[in-house]
């Protein structure tokens, strides 16, 4: 038995396939003789189909039947070998002489990571447009390629994935597979003390807040703890104080989307007004 390379020579240029040649056929043969041997302990010939002797003109594509195969193959290890058995058994190729079409990539993948971690950052891939190829052009409606679904779950650590493509029948893309960049982090525990301001207050009034200040607890990625360059502010609405009430609430503004699960403390406050 034996794994033949395939090469398909005379190729026109700007052909494409759109069937992916087999890079292999697997073959069984005997021989009377001794002509097999080199083959035993050495390289095995390549299978060598030229394209001008089976393209059907107008029809864009290159049938090779098992009889076609068989004389190939036996031109490949001598007239005298005899073919017991070829996998597979036939070639039936379809091509295209149009340029392909240019087409961004959809990522449809869904992630959901460990507690105390989070996926920080925009996915990256290694390609975010590929080509397709077909007979007769892409539909208008078709304005990207997705790859295949992927559910990628209790992630701790940056994750590096290859996912195939979706492709139309009758086309190919190329590439068929992308590889994606998930980046995940920690979430590291930080907290921050914040001054209490009063807005809306009337003119020469002055509002005391007892405590003067609230404690901010909150969780933030890994890479963004030294960097963390945010302002919130902790604001008290004039208007909304309740003169009947002893306290009032306190209200977090100009929170970054990259806080989780932030705590205030105290939600309310005691103040006092004076005029």
């Amino acid at each position: 038995d034996y794994r033949l390379p395939i090469e398909i020579t005379g190729v026109p240029e700007g052909t494409t396939f759109i069937t992916q040649p087999p890079k292999h056929i697997d073959v069984s043969v005997k021989d009377k003789g001794r002509g097999l041997i080199k083959y035993d302990w050495g390289t095995p010939p390549t299978v060598k189909i030229r394209y001008e002797d089976f393209i059907r003109k107008g029809d864009n594509r290159i049938v090779i039947n098992q009889e076609m195969l068989s004389n190939n193959i036996r031109s490949a290890f001598g007239a005298r070998c005899e073919m017991l058995s070829i996998r597979p058994d036939s070639i039936n190729l379809l091509t295209t002489s149009r340029p392909g079409d240019k087409l961004p990539v959809f990522l449809d993948i869904s992630t959901a990571t460990e507690p105390q971690y989070i996926v920080y950052g925009k996915m990256q891939s290694d390609y975010d447009s590929v080509m397709i190829y077909s007979l007769n052009g892409i539909p208008a409606s078709m304005l990207n390629i997705s790859t295949e679904h992927l559910s990628l779950r209790n992630l701790t650590d940056t994750t590096i994935v290859e996912v195939p493509l979706k492709c139309p029948t009758g086309a190919r893309v190329e590439p068929s597979k992308i590889q994606i960049t998930i980046p995940v982090e920690p979430l590291v525990a930080k907290k921050r003390t914040i001054p209490i301001q009063v807005v809306n207050k009337p003119k020469n009034t002055t509002v005391h807040t007892f405590p003067a200040n609230i404690e901010l607890n909150y969780l933030i990625p890994m890479s963004l703890f030294k960097n963390d360059i945010a302002s919130p502010t902790a604001v008290i609405d004039y208007r909304s104080i309740d003169v009947n009430s002893t306290t009032v609430g306190v209200k977090l503004t100009q929170i970054p989307d990259y806080y989780y699960n932030t705590v205030v403390t105290p939600t309310e406050v005691e103040y006092l007004i004076e005029k």
